[in-house]
């Protein structure tokens, strides 16, 4: 947890300013909560622009004591503490939680594990130099060439105003993703190591249940399949009930005729 604000250059000393700067507001609302967490043990109080205070980090639980020495410490929330903190208005302090296997993954997925929907938005094309091939050839669309966009309300907007369905899809965001947004914001060396830091672990790259999902705005319609061999079971029931009507029919017949004396 220590890692990123230290990257950042981010310590208790500066961190309302850099919170309010565009290099941390340009990350996922969860790595601010574990910037703040990870930089001071004191409740944060930032007034926004319209004079509404924004409201501070929440903080992790801990049943246990630790022993608040060392230099990788973190703030914490621990049961019977004051609403706020202790007693002096301060959170608690304890070693890195993320540098321990008994509390890491906890740490990890809520910190971590952060993704991002989106939807098919496209499909790629291939353009060639070879004249001989009409345009229409291979100006085409590739189906293999996909292209995802973030999900935005407005589309779904646009998707509940003129129905029909998309494909989504949840996918975990990666170093790429995360230098994007605060590359023009920091150095080349600080480039460097958050791409180290948030280089994807495999060893931890949990998958994601129900990754690929519909968002539809249709009626869903309920359509009769009848399929061959249940034709041909029809066919074969009609066939067996008329033969069986028509032996009836003249075993009756006969019947009648014999009692008359015919």
């Amino acid at each position: 947890m220590k890692a990123l604000p230290q990257i950042l250059k981010i310590a208790n000393t500066n961190l309302e300013e850099s919170i309010q700067g565009p290099a941390v507001a340009s990350l996922p609302p969860q790595l601010q909560s574990m910037i703040i967490v990870a930089s001071t043990a004191d409740p944060l109080s930032i007034n926004a622009s319209a004079g509404v205070q924004v409201l501070d980090a929440r903080r992790f639980i801990l049943n246990t004591m630790t022993n608040p020495k060392g230099e990788n410490l973190v703030s914490f929330f621990q049961i019977n503490q004051a609403p706020n903190g202790s007693n002096d208005g301060s959170y608690g302090l304890t070693p890195d939680p993320m540098n321990s296997y008994d509390t890491f993954l906890a740490l990890w997925m809520n910190y971590r594990q952060i993704a991002v929907v989106e939807y098919l938005n496209s499909f790629g094309i291939v353009e060639q130099s070879n004249q001989q091939l009409q345009p229409e050839l291979y100006y085409r669309a590739r189906p293999k060439l996909v292209e995802w966009s973030s999900l935005s309300a407005d589309i779904v907007a646009e998707l509940k105003s003129q129905g029909g369905k998309i494909l989504c899809r949840v996918r975990n965001l990666g170093a790429d993703d995360y230098l994007s947004m605060v590359r023009q914001f920091i150095t080349p060396d600080q480039q460097n190591m958050l791409s180290q830091y948030f280089e994807e672990k495999q060893l931890i790259d949990l998958p994601t249940y129900n990754k690929y999902f519909y968002i539809s705005n249709e009626t869903p319609q309920v359509n009769e399949v009848v399929t061959e061999g249940t034709e041909m079971e029809n066919s074969q029931t009609d066939s067996a009930a008329t033969e069986q009507q028509s032996s009836v029919t003249d075993s009756t017949v006969t019947e009648q005729q014999s009692s008359a004396g015919y």
